[in-house]
């Protein structure tokens, strides 16, 4: 089924405009080189109405023509088509070029069409003309402006330039009824109308062309080539002639006002004639099937296991018909049979679990480690990191040790006996390393990850960035961690309150008390305490290794233990006015032995010894020393600061008593390194949210699963197209066909992805766990992508997840590997297309428009709505590929089920549509058989549409040039529905005007015999 997209589009088949259009002559009449108007006007002469004289003046006035052209302006070509150096052009498709002026192409034809016959013909005065490289030369006359060409053959090259009233038409980009109507469009909406020049020559296939606009009129070349023009020349004559006498000779000169060049296509036809080539077709059974011989699995085995019939291993991609075989004949890992399937799928698991095995049987009777275990080479055991498997399956089915670790003759750990024993199968685990297809998918993985190994590691150590950095950052951290806990346990937290309150002083202006909200400085002086008491001067008084603690107080006793105790007291001085020294003579009240008795009976009790001291012999001796002196005096220093005037009032200190123990306990939590290193360290290192979440030391370093983003069935297409598309070289040309994914081998491939890069990124020691899953797309979903990005608020990598194939492995658990998708649906459907359409046109639009049933028989159709159905009815693609060189296909997140109906109202079924993307017009005729002549069988009364014209059809010029002769042939008067073949250029526009096509196919008939 196919059906024309249309637009509204108003053809005209010439403008003129302004005095142009006050021209009377048509072009045989014109005996002059530039025609002429005559302009009338009334004139009147006197002072007054009664002296007034009228008189009529007529003046002749000759309008620029052709003749005075020698250039345009670039920028009034608005557009060509083809596109300058264009590929791949359709050979069936006519070159034009638009004007932005819509009056442009007559704008200055020293004529217009007055004759009856002739309404709608005006030539143009310049021609489009396509020619091929032999055809023609550059030459440089040394005397015009412009670019000029000399023909070879002009009879063979050139086109009849007494049908260019043909080539050119105005194009109005809505509906226009009436001559009020199109004033009003081209005064008010002058960017609706422009204007257009066609070259109706017949194009050859994989040529190279160039285009050229030229001149129509013979002044015009004359101008152009700098030569002088005899006034006597006809306005309107040709600027060449191909029929009849005086045709224009070899070696004809021709200027240039505008040029590209493209080439032709190697193919021939367009998009409507290669997609109505596409036959619907049911694909056989053996597309998509490979056949695996296990007769000879592995040497150590043994060379022959007894097994004949080789397993069918299906591709990415199969039919509905291989997939049916390939179920009837799969293997039942879990309940193997026949015998020689079950005991080779237990050869296998031995295998895959001997490595274990083995590290049990070398363990050390005394110490049990295993300390000097041999390493094992044996086949992988595929996705054991992200499944955190030791054995590949259940040990027994009763949970029971098995026998071969009693016959080890030790006595294993209870902890690895109970790992084991309460290790449950995964399925999809089990399937993938049990059945030998599943192993043979998984190893196409690590054969392309081995491949592009190099590559692959580029892009990791791209993605990590300054990993390494912040690894050394974060493991210095753990150091400083290690050795300040190791401090604090020792020593901070054995500390008395009041030793350790004074010690952090520093500290007191950024520690918080939970109780009171207040930080410690600032509950400290609101209390009774002096602040001097935290000064340096006291610090170094009262250190209990200083010279002053070591002589005046016994050995065990701190001072500074009751200190705070003693001043945390209100009120905190009992004498509030105390006597103040003579500051005349300051050495003598320092050494006051009074004084200095009463200072340290206010920091408590002196012992009997300390008083024995101050009345003995040894004071002086004491005192006469330097450091001491200082010590002291600095003391009395501090303490005189906080002494009051004499003559000031004395206020006692009544601040509020604080909690030392409260104090001490914030401290004590805000000193701990194991809090305040790892806030500093996250404040400096920003970690995954993922790591977060696995509740691991915040100090660890930071391991990171890299992203390929790639699509990974490329390279499994290049290895081999028969991985992808078994059997893809039996399918026939120019078939669309339905096909389904295998989820089976697409999960057995992307985990063999997945293990065989963790072991290269240990290898490389790059900072990974070997858990991540590093490749998640195996299909290009680039169109679903973009298409949801487009409609879509969500965050691009929101988007981006949601179309992943796969789920992160280490999720997976206790599914089967046929059950594990990250879309809707595990079986995807996708529509495959053999042919040239999707090559030489990659933007068609395909998606799947839901049925309806009509009439008694309940005949499936596409809706209908404006050439489209209706949004909710829409299934469109989600993925897309090529196999080359000409199988290209798109993948649906449908069922084959959902989309192939049963026929019923509920389930009629899908059309798949593909659409050609609309575009600005285009113009040419339907490609038809291959003959450049029509076949005398065709009949011009067949044709009952223009949309169905072919060149089997059409005339050619008699002098085989390739240019349509539209005065001569079989379709010479032919009308259909009031357009009538070679009447004006508006009438062949409407004709030539190839309008976007698309075809739908009822996913049914590409189903047949498949129930």
């Amino acid at each position: 089924m196919t059906e024309p997209i249309i637009n509204k589009y108003t053809f005209l088949p010439w403008i003129k405009t302004g005095l142009g259009a006050l021209i009377s002559n048509n072009e045989d009449e014109l005996e002059e080189t530039r025609a002429k108007i005559s302009v009338q006007l009334d004139v009147g002469f006197g002072l007054f109405d009664d002296d007034r004289v009228d008189e009529r003046v007529t003046k002749e006035f000759l309008l620029y023509g052709p003749g005075d052209i020698t250039g345009i302006l670039k920028n009034t070509i608005i557009r060509t088509e083809p596109r300058p150096n264009e590929l791949n052009v359709e050979s069936n498709f006519f070159p034009h070029l638009e004007f932005s002026q819509p009056d442009f192409p007559w704008r200055y034809t020293p004529a217009r069409p007055v004759a009856p016959s002739q309404q709608g013909r005006l030539s143009p005065w310049l021609s489009l003309i396509v020619l091929t490289y032999d055809e023609f030369q550059r030459v440089d006359n040394g005397l015009g402006l412009l670019p000029v060409i000399s023909i070879n053959k002009p009879e063979k090259s050139l086109p009849d330039l007494r049908q260019s009233w043909s080539w050119a038409h105005t194009q109005i980009s809505q509906e226009v009824t009436s001559l009020q109507t199109l004033k009003e469009t081209l005064n008010s909406k002058p960017h609706l109308a422009i204007s257009r020049l066609l070259c109706l020559r017949r194009l050859e296939p994989n040529k190279l062309y160039h285009a050229f606009l030229v001149p129509s009129f013979e002044v015009g070349r004359l101008a152009g080539l700098g030569e002088d023009v005899n006034e006597n020349l006809k306005g309107t004559a040709f600027a060449w002639k191909i029929i009849g006498p005086n045709i224009s000779p070899d070696g004809h000169n021709i200027p240039i006002y505008y040029q590209w060049e493209f080439s032709t296509s190697k193919d021939v036809g367009d998009f409507e004639s290669m997609i109505k080539k596409l036959e619907a077709r049911t694909l056989p059974e053996n597309v998509g099937l490979h056949q695996l011989d296990i007769s000879k699995p592995f040497l150590s085995i043994g060379n022959d296991m007894g097994i004949e019939e080789p397993m069918l291993f299906g591709g990415v991609l199969w039919s509905p018909l291989a997939k049916r075989m390939a179920s009837e004949k799969k293997v039942d890992i879990h309940n193997p049979s026949p015998e020689e399937i079950k005991r080779l799928i237990e050869k296998i698991k031995e295998l895959v679990d001997l490595p274990e095995r083995l590290s049990w049987s070398q363990l050390s009777p005394l110490s049990l480690s295993p300390s000097n275990v041999i390493p094992i080479i044996s086949p992988p055991m595929y996705g054991k990191w992200h499944a955190r498997k030791r054995l590949v399956s259940l040990i027994s089915s009763d949970y029971k040790d098995p026998e071969w670790i009693a016959s080890l003759g030790i006595n294993p750990p209870q902890e690895w006996l109970e790992e084991v024993r309460n290790d449950s199968p995964y399925p999809w685990l089990e399937e993938l390393n049990l059945d030998p297809t599943n192993r043979a998918a998984a190893g196409l993985g690590t054969l392309i990850v081995q491949q592009m190994q190099e590559e692959l590691m580029a892009s990791a150590w791209d993605q990590a960035g300054p990993l390494r950095e912040a690894n050394k950052h974060l493991r210095l951290s753990q150091l400083a961690r290690t050795v300040s806990l190791s401090i604090f346990d020792r020593s901070l937290q054995l500390m008395d309150n009041n030793v350790l309150i004074r010690l952090v002083a520093p500290l007191h202006s950024r520690v918080i008390v939970r109780e009171d909200n207040k930080s410690v400085s600032r509950l400290i002086h609101e209390s009774p305490i002096p602040k001097a008491i935290f000064s340096p001067s006291f610090n170094k008084i009262t250190a209990r290794r200083g010279k002053i603690h070591r002589n005046l107080f016994n050995k065990d006793r701190h001072i500074s233990s009751e200190l705070l105790d003693h001043l945390n007291k209100n009120p905190s001085n009992p004498d509030p006015n105390p006597g103040t020294p003579d500051p005349s003579n300051p050495e003598e009240t320092l050494f006051t032995v009074d004084v200095l008795v009463s200072l340290l009976r206010e920091i408590g009790p002196i012992s009997s010894d300390l008083e024995n001291l101050f009345h003995g012999p040894k004071l002086e001796e004491y005192l006469a020393n330097h450091e001491v002196k200082e010590e002291i005096r600095n003391m009395i220093k501090m303490i005189e600061m906080s002494m009051p005037d004499a003559d000031s009032e004395i206020k006692e200190n009544v601040g509020e008593v604080i909690s030392l123990n409260g104090i001490y306990d914030d401290l004590i939590l805000n000193l701990n390194p194991q809090s305040t290193i790892d806030l500093k360290t996250s404040m400096e290192v920003e970690r995954p949210e993922r790591l977060h979440e696995e509740k691991k030391d915040i100090l660890d370093p930071i391991v990171v699963y890299p992203q390929f983003k790639r699509p990974m069935f490329e390279p499994l297409r290049d290895l081999s197209e028969d991985l992808l598309l078994p059997a893809v070289k039996d399918i026939q040309d120019n078939t669309i066909s339905l096909l389904e994914t295998n989820p089976t081998f697409i999960n057995s491939y992307m985990v063999g992805l997945n293990h065989e890069m963790a072991r290269e990124l240990l290898w490389r020691e790059y900072p990974t766990d070997q858990r991540g899953s590093y490749f998640r797309q195996f299909w290009d979903v680039s169109i679903a992508v973009q298409r949801e990005r487009m409609t879509s608020s969500a965050d691009i990598e929101e988007i981006v997840e949601k179309y992943r194939d796969i789920p992160e492995i280490h999720k997976w658990k206790s599914f089967a590997l046929e059950e594990i998708s990250n879309t809707s649906q595990t079986e995807q459907t996708v529509l495959l297309i053999k042919g040239e359409v999707l090559r030489r046109y990659p933007s068609i639009v395909i998606y799947a428009s839901k049925a309806i049933l009509i009439g008694s028989n309940q005949e499936p159709t596409l809706p209908s709505g404006n050439g489209t159905a209706s949004v909710e009815e829409i299934v469109e693609p989600i993925f897309k590929g090529t196999i080359p060189p000409d199988i290209a296909f798109v993948g649906f997140d449908k069922s084959l089920e959902q989309l192939g109906g049963n026929n019923t109202s509920e389930n009629p079924g899908y059309f798949f549509v593909l659409q050609e993307q609309p575009s600005e017009p285009r113009f040419g005729i339907d490609q038809g058989s291959e003959e450049q002549q029509p076949p005398p069988s065709i009949n011009p009364d067949d044709l009952t549409s223009w949309d169905d014209l072919t060149w089997d059809y059409i005339t050619l010029s008699s002098t085989s040039n390739g240019y349509i002769d539209l005065e001569n042939g079989s379709l010479v008067g032919k009308e259909i529905d009031d357009i009538q073949w070679g009447k004006d250029g508006a009438d062949l526009a409407y004709i030539l005007l190839q309008r976007p096509v698309r075809i739908a196919v009822y996913a049914k008939e590409m189903l047949e015999g498949i129930e």
